[in-house]
């Protein structure tokens, strides 16, 4: 029981910390910086974030907006696994963030076509 409240800990921690720099560096260098499960974890934080902002500002446009990120932040993890990576983050990266940014891209997608906005709520 010990070792997984400490398990638990260290995941939190790291998911903090990782939270705090990914606005502040390059993405990029944010990727290389941290294990893949905390990348999975910081980026459904953030798209979250991004939603929930763009629902409370009107849905529409502000979603459309939140939707081209989220295609050209999936261009750069493309660009990333196809260039000089180490084996294990070039595997972290393709298969956690590809998969949450079709999802979430998907997700966009439905709210645009539902015209969602926090009037709509």
């Amino acid at each position: 029981m010990e070792v997984e409240t400490i398990m638990k800990k260290s995941l939190a921690l790291s998911i903090d910390l990782a939270c705090d720099e990914f606005f502040k560096i390059e993405r990029r260098q944010w990727l290389r910086n941290w294990p893949g499960q905390t990348i999975l974890t910081v980026n459904q934080i953030t798209w979250v974030m991004a939603m929930e902002e763009a629902i409370e500002n009107g849905g529409g446009p502000a979603i459309a907006a939140v939707l081209s990120q989220r295609v050209e932040e999936l261009l750069d993890v493309v660009d990333t696994v196809r260039g000089d990576i180490p084996k294990l983050l070039r595997g972290a990266v393709a298969a956690s963030r590809t998969r949450v940014h079709l999802t979430s891209m998907r997700v966009v997608s439905f709210l645009l076509k539902g015209r969602c906005s926090a009037q709509a709520l």
